[in-house]
């Protein structure tokens, strides 16, 4: 509040405070500040001055009728095929139950990308209808049902309660 805040708009008067003073506040802040910070001191400023129309000192809420900042996403860097292959060498070598798991994702995560780039997207109803479930609808209490898998022909592996 002190080093932000209070140097740029502590002059002006709370019912003076318009929408494009925080619009101009936000580019400023931007400056030297990230995304999100700036995202959080808008929420601050928002909520405080909010909370000022509910005691009636301010008719609206300035804060609330500027440009909301919005924060900036990086763009995902996937790893290259080579980098991927190394670390599954690596687990591979460390302990191979483990490597289970970074192998799946590898492959799960490129199943999805490749089906995206093609145009296939899967959905849900292609892949119900593609196989049996593996799972039923088996009552757990009176208001609601719970999945649970299914062993093999179907039946449950689980006994019900």
């Amino acid at each position: 509040m002190q080093r932000w805040i209070v140097p740029r708009l502590g002059d002006k008067k709370i019912d003076r405070l318009r929408p494009d003073d925080f619009d101009r506040l936000y580019v400023e802040l931007r400056k030297h500040l990230g995304a999100a910070s700036v995202l959080k001191i808008h929420t601050i400023l928002r909520s405080a001055l909010q909370q000022a129309v509910r005691w009636r000192l301010l008719s609206e809420n300035p804060a609330a009728l500027a440009t909301r900042p919005r924060p900036v996403t990086p763009p995902i860097r996937p790893p290259t095929p080579e980098q991927v292959a190394r670390l599954l060498a690596a687990a591979d070598e460390y302990d191979p139950d483990l490597a289970v798991y970074p192998r799946l994702a590898a492959v799960t995560g490129a199943a999805v990308s490749c089906a995206r780039s093609s145009g296939r997207t899967s959905t849900w109803r292609t892949a119900k209808s593609s196989s049996p479930a593996p799972w039923r609808s088996v009552p757990t209490k009176w208001w609601r049902r719970r999945r649970r898998p299914t062993g093999a022909g179907g039946s449950p592996s689980t006994p019900e309660r």
